[in-house]
């Protein structure tokens, strides 16, 4: 998935979670939801997170390999 599209999707997870209803039944669907809305979330940021490490590391080596 394309980094802005990854990000637009991050956006609209959380304004999911901000509307969702804190329930605290363990059956209720909307709980499951919740929690799938959650662990979306978060494997979007991880993504995010490990291609701007990437990016960083990219950016070093061409600097280092820059003759001065």
């Amino acid at each position: 998935m394309p980094r802005l599209a990854q990000e637009a999707r991050v956006t609209e997870t959380e304004a999911q979670l901000a509307q969702q209803p804190q329930g605290n039944n363990k059956g209720d669907d909307k709980v499951g939801d919740t929690i799938e809305l959650a662990v979306e979330r978060a494997a979007l940021l991880g993504a995010l997170t490990d291609r701007r490490q990437a990016d960083g590391r990219a950016g070093r080596d061409k600097r280092r390999a820059r003759p001065r």
